[in-house]
């Protein structure tokens, strides 16, 4: 019974986050198409430019390997410190045992699907692209990686800061949300690879 409960949990979670994904991005196009913004989706990113396609594949992937072997690095950084921080092992146990609940489908469409598809098109979309107004392409990255950062668990702070800033420089490189959505998604089956 409680295998049972804990894959409702898991599938609410999915359709919690891809419904709200898909209600944030479908309300900032309408807000951002009122705004008569031109060529809107190419000012999102939604529209690779001319001759894109390879190249956000390729510094997608870069990115997201780059982003996950940090990851992979961070974390067994923190596994050998966690003897000695008890909170730390708390933490790690804590984000072992919420990723049980969420195994199988559920947590690959959570991870590898929907959280990319919806956090790049708000965090390098419409942030990262806000800020690339006014700052340089360094410090919009830093700026959209950190209020990325903070919105996901501390213990993984560091790690989804560089993943931020790997994804938000790959969408500035190729003008394209596909090479940071191939960052992002490389980077969370490599996280749930190494959490089995």
């Amino acid at each position: 019974m409680i295998k049972q409960a804990e894959a409702d949990a898991a599938t609410a979670a999915v359709v919690a986050f891809g419904g709200a994904g898909a209600i944030t991005a479908t309300g900032a196009g309408l807000l951002l198409w009122r705004a008569r913004l031109p060529a809107l989706a190419s000012a999102l990113g939604l529209l690779p430019p001319r001759g894109a396609a390879g190249r956000a594949i390729i510094v997608g992937l870069g990115g997201g390997a780059l982003a996950a072997v940090t990851a992979a690095g961070y974390l067994a950084l923190l596994s050998a410190l966690a003897p000695l921080l008890p909170g730390v092992q708390a933490a790690l146990d804590e984000a072992r045992q919420g990723q049980a609940a969420a195994d199988g489908w559920r947590l690959v469409l959570l991870a590898v699907v929907l959280a990319p598809l919806c956090e790049e098109f708000i965090f390098r979309g419409l942030l990262f692209r806000g800020l690339r107004r006014d700052l340089t392409p360094w410090a919009a990255a830093a700026a959209s990686a950190a209020v990325f950062a903070i919105i996901h668990p501390s213990l993984g702070v560091v790690p989804v800061f560089v993943l931020g800033v790997a994804c938000a420089l790959a969408y500035e490189r190729t003008g394209w949300l596909l090479a940071p959505v191939l960052a992002h998604a490389l980077y969370n089956a490599v996280i749930v690879g190494l959490a089995r």
